[in-house]
């Protein structure tokens, strides 16, 4: 299981936690990644995700940007339910991408950008 630490930075202004974790399960052929796991991320809060390979932190972030759906448990963004209101969840949220997998290189930078927008139902 991922190892979670936090310090304060600067506030947001949203009632709800920006990150709520209950009891999230998940497992891939019969290999559990999460048992019972539940975090919450405050606001006011900056949180590092580390562990060794395979422990989870992959998997975490893909469930909470809506790549994949969690198998049991809630999961929130601020607010937002991942299962039930994906769209809403991606509008909230930024990801970077790490590798070119999910660029197209016969685009430009702006193309792939507002393409990427428009996958996640944001305005381009």
């Amino acid at each position: 299981m991922p190892m979670v630490t936090h310090g304060i930075c600067g506030k947001i202004s949203l009632s709800r936690p920006a990150i709520q974790i209950e009891n999230l399960s998940h497992s891939f052929a019969g290999k559990s990644v999460f048992s019972s796991f539940s975090y919450t991320l405050k606001n006011d809060e900056l949180s590092v995700i580390s562990g060794d390979n395979g422990c989870g932190k992959t998997t975490l972030f893909k469930i909470l940007a809506t790549l994949i759906t969690p198998q049991s448990g809630l999961v929130e963004v601020a607010g937002h339910c991942v299962r039930r209101d994906p769209r809403l969840v991606r509008q909230q949220i930024s990801c970077a991408f790490v590798n070119t997998r999910g660029l197209f290189p016969n685009l430009t930078v702006l193309e792939n950008l507002e393409l990427h927008a428009r996958m996640y139902g944001l305005d381009a």
